[in-house]
């Protein structure tokens, strides 16, 4: 008979891996019985927690897990250990599956190298309700996940198996922190910034794309891949040119940002157009918009397909002239061209 031998402490091996994931240690005593049923007693106790382990997404082998940067992130990752810099977060939305009631919360991370978006689900969104984390904190993830987000670009999720806590890294993010305004002509990729300008036109394309009720995730031939088949929930997507002045710049309104443009939320707006039938309301909706003012924070990408810049809008607002103002007031102050 020949067995298995993985070296190292059992109870040192049960606490690695009560670190990196959510278990108990007695629940994952329990995973290393049965990982040892399983093999009919020819691998040890250590061998099955290494096994345990491997299935969990960590190695304990090599006692230091490699931290990715968000710049490097893909969709599909497993595992994946990363830190950044809490740009935004966003408001929590709430919502029902199957009459139980939920809560999401989306927020932007940042680093160096570039940044990402965080779904935080239920349970998870206590640490923001509860204050443990705010914007300006630096966080890490620790066995967490990502997944394509709407855009095409990687999501991180944090599973049952994965943490998130407040750091103590220093981090200092590739763009601003607060999205420091700049000229739309000074646009690059990966940045995080604010452009104020007006909205010159809007594209004559389906406002509407569909997700899951449940997740909120993206469907694929209708169907979700968490959730399988679901009836498809409607959501707004608009997109425009902004023109400051200096340049202009093709911007995505997306989600909750669209409904702020629009005025109403997707639901309504869905209702509005006959359910997709008659786009003529929203367009004329829309017209009425030309010529306002915006604020808008968000990231600049490259549109793949275009091969141009493109600005994905984080936050909307309306120009509030006594606000802007202040902004110009404090600015000159800073720079000591004037003494308030």
């Amino acid at each position: 008979m020949v067995h298995f031998v993985m070296y190292g402490n059992l109870d040192g091996l049960i606490n690695k891996i009560v670190e990196n994931t959510e278990l108990s240690p007695s629940e994952i005593e329990n995973l290393i019985k049965e990982k040892e049923n399983e093999f009919s007693g020819l691998i040890t106790p250590e061998g099955a927690a290494h096994i345990v382990a491997k299935e969990l997404g960590l190695n304990l082998l090599n006692s230091t897990s490699k931290e990715l940067k968000i710049g490097n992130i893909l969709s599909g990752m497993r595992s994946i250990n990363i830190k950044g810099k809490i740009m935004k977060i966003f408001d929590v939305r709430e919502f029902k599956k199957n009459d139980e009631p939920g809560k999401v919360v989306n927020m932007i991370i940042a680093d160096e190298t570039g940044q990402a978006r965080i779904s935080l689900w239920n349970e998870q969104v206590k640490i923001i309700e509860d204050g443990k984390i705010k914007e300006g904190d630096v966080i890490e993830i620790i066995n967490g996940y990502t997944k394509e987000d709407s855009f095409g670009g990687a999501e991180i999720r944090i599973g049952k198996l994965g943490k998130i806590k407040k750091s103590d890294a220093k981090i200092t993010p590739k763009t601003s922190e607060k999205g420091k305004r700049i000229k739309i002509s000074n646009l690059t990729p990966g940045m995080n910034s604010e452009i104020r300008g007006v909205v010159v036109q809007f594209f004559e394309t389906n406002p509407f794309f569909f997700v899951c009720p449940e997740c909120g995730g993206k469907l694929i031939d209708g169907k979700c891949k968490e959730h399988g088949d679901v009836k498809p929930k409607p959501v707004l997507i608009i997109s425009g040119v902004v023109d400051d002045g200096y340049g202009n710049v093709r911007v995505v309104f997306f989600r909750e940002q669209a409904e702020k443009i629009l005025g109403m939320n997707s639901e309504d707006a869905y209702k509005l157009a006959e359910e997709g039938k008659n786009l003529n309301p929203l367009r004329e909706k829309l017209e009425s918009i030309l010529g306002k003012e915006f604020i808008i924070n968000g990231r600049t990408k490259v549109n793949k397909f275009f091969e141009k810049l493109e600005f994905i809008a984080d936050e909307v607002k309306e120009v509030n002239p006594e606000e802007e103002a202040k902004t110009i007031l404090n600015s000159l102050e800073e720079k000591k061209i004037i003494k308030m």
